[in-house]
């Protein structure tokens, strides 16, 4: 695993294990154990065993952890994984559990020299969400094109295609949907306010050079 920047961290440019990225691409399977490595640009890359059986669930991590002064430290230890009742009634919604803060979350990060995956909580520099280090008037078109550009918005387009997706039960809006219709109005939103600023830029730009 390599070195950390030393700068203000985003949540997007952080090396992160988000949960629910394992379980969607198969690293962590229901009744397994599976043994695999995840990777990030730069070259850092950790190995991982994840165990999702009846009496075991857990992620063990297991790396070598380069400190600024290049010296090479290894490690390994658990993040157990915790399940618990869906609010829907149906199922159980699995958390890791923060190896450092004790707190149930669904992704861990590695940032600001921390030699150890915990969540945001356990860290006391901020990480920031994208939209947080944005200049106030860059905020619109910044959060429009994160929303855009989501993993989330992109999974529900998709299904808005597939031939047998419902977009409603009983006269009203299926879950996922209404998800849907509320991520296009935030983004319409957002459209309006970021079209709003590039007409005030604009305008601002052409009165200063006429006078």
């Amino acid at each position: 695993m390599g070195r950390d920047s030393t700068g203000a961290v985003t949540n997007e440019a952080a090396r992160r294990i988000e949960l629910s990225y394992l379980i969607k691409n198969n690293f962590l399977t229901k009744g397994q154990a599976k043994y695999f490595t995840l990777s990030w640009t730069g070259g850092s890359n950790i190995g991982v065993e994840g165990y999702w059986l009846d009496k075991r669930k857990e992620l063990i991590l297991y790396y070598t952890h380069t400190d600024r002064h290049g010296e090479k430290t290894e490690y390994r230890y658990s993040v157990p994984i915790v399940t618990v009742p869906s609010n829907l009634g149906i199922g159980e919604v699995p958390y890791m559990r923060c190896p450092v803060s004790g707190k149930q979350c669904r992704i861990l990060y590695c940032a600001y020299g921390s030699h150890f995956y915990k969540c945001r909580e356990a860290y006391q520099n901020r990480i920031y969400y994208v939209g947080q280090k944005s200049a106030k008037s860059f905020l619109p078109s910044d959060k429009y094109w994160q929303l855009i550009r989501s993993t989330r918005f992109k999974e529900l387009e998709k299904r808005l295609d597939k031939k047998y997706s419902k977009t409603h039960y009983n006269g009203k809006y299926t879950a996922w949907f209404r998800t849907y219709l509320d991520l296009k109005n935030r983004i319409w939103e957002l459209q309006i306010e970021k079209d709003i600023e590039f007409d005030r830029k604009i305008r601002s730009m052409y009165s200063n050079f006429w006078n």
